[in-house]
C-alpha cells in the first residue's frame, strides 16, 4: 500500500493542498455566482431543462409521494423513467426530495456545481500524484474543469457529468 498516500489524508499532508483546492472551487464558485447569490437560476442548455430536469422532477415528485416515477405519461405515448442510465437511480437525486419543491431548481442547480468542484478536485488529485508539483496540477485541473466538455456535460446532465469526476480518480487507482 502506498503509505505516501496515506499520509497526504493527514491534516499536515492535506494542508499545502488548501491553496489550490480553493483556487479549483473558487474558480467555479465565480462562474456560478449568480446561481449561488439568488440572482439566477441555472437551468442549464435545452437538453437538462428538457430532458434531466424534467425527469428529476418527475422522479422527486414521485418520491415525496410515497411512490416511484417509473413511467411517465406526459411525453409522447409515455417513457420508461427505469430505463433512462443519465438519471435513475443515483443518490443525489434523493437529496433534492429534501428541500422544499419551490427549491427545486436552486437545489439541482447547487448539485451541478458541487459535481463540477469535485470534477475539478479529482483532475488535480491525479495530477498531483503524476507531477508532484501543486501549481502546475492547479492549472491542469482548472483546464479540466473548464474545458468544453465539462461546460457542455454540466449543462446537460449530471450523470453524464459525473463522469469527469471518475475518469481522473480511476487513472489514480
Amino acid at each position: 500500500m502506498n503509505t505516501k498516500a496515506i499520509a497526504t489524508l493527514t491534516w499536515a499532508g492535506l494542508r499545502p493542498h488548501l491553496g489550490p483546492l480553493g483556487i479549483l472551487a473558487g474558480a467555479l464558485l465565480w462562474l456560478y455566482a449568480p446561481h449561488w447569490l439568488g440572482q439566477e437560476v441555472f437551468l442549464g442548455n435545452f437538453d437538462r431543462l428538457n430532458s434531466f430536469l424534467n425527469t428529476l422532477w418527475l422522479q422527486t415528485t414521485a418520491w415525496r409521494e410515497g411512490g416511484t416515477a417509473g413511467w411517465d405519461e406526459t411525453m409522447f405515448t409515455g417513457r420508461n423513467l427505469y430505463a433512462l442510465p443519465f438519471t435513475y437511480p443515483h443518490p443525489l437525486n434523493w437529496v433534492v426530495t429534501w428541500f422544499p419543491s419551490a427549491d427545486f431548481y436552486t437545489v439541482a442547480g447547487n448539485i451541478t456545481i458541487l459535481l463540477h468542484i469535485l470534477s475539478g478536485w479529482a483532475a488535480y488529485a491525479f495530477l498531483q500524484d503524476l507531477t508532484r508539483h501543486r501549481w502546475a496540477s492547479c492549472l491542469g485541473a482548472l483546464l479540466y474543469q473548464g474545458s468544453a466538455l465539462a461546460m457542455l456535460k454540466s449543462a446537460q446532465n449530471d450523470m453524464s457529468f459525473a463522469v469527469l469526476i471518475d475518469i481522473p480518480l480511476i487513472l489514480l487507482v
